[in-house]
């Protein structure tokens, strides 16, 4: 029975290291488990970013397209009026001039 009693002691103690490795080991996985998990999620997501990015680099090409068919309406529509300008300019004058010359004696 004294042998018993060695072992008792002992047998306890190696039950708490026991108890105490599993729970460091558990640890371990679920730190492991986190970590590959938050790789998992970090790779997602960066998929999404991939796609939004290139979605929104379609819709910018869009946009400055648009920009640039409105920017050349514009510049169509301020030619236009600027060859009207001049036009209704020279017929001013050409109707001063006229004036003037009736009224010369």
């Amino acid at each position: 029975m004294h042998d018993n009693e060695n072992r008792g002691p002992l047998r306890e103690e190696w039950h708490k290291a026991k108890v105490f490795s599993i729970a460091h080991l558990m640890a371990t996985l679920l730190v492991i488990a986190g970590g590959v998990g938050f790789v998992y999620v970090f790779g997602q997501e960066f998929g999404v970013m991939k796609n939004d990015v290139a979605r929104n680099k379609v819709e910018i090409k869009s946009i400055q397209d648009g920009q640039l068919a409105r920017d050349n309406r514009l510049n169509e529509k301020l030619s236009g009026m600027r060859v009207e300008q001049k036009r209704d300019l020279q017929r001013i004058e050409d109707k001063l001039d006229r004036l003037i010359e009736r009224d010369m004696p």
